[in-house]
């Protein structure tokens, strides 16, 4: 998950990577 949280906080895009995340899981 270190890598998401990176990418996220690197490029901002928090709500875009939790949607991407919901999407995926479900």
């Amino acid at each position: 998950f270190l890598s998401i949280v990176s990418f996220r906080e690197y490029t901002g895009f928090d709500t875009f990577a939790a949607s991407l995340l919901i999407n995926h899981f479900r």
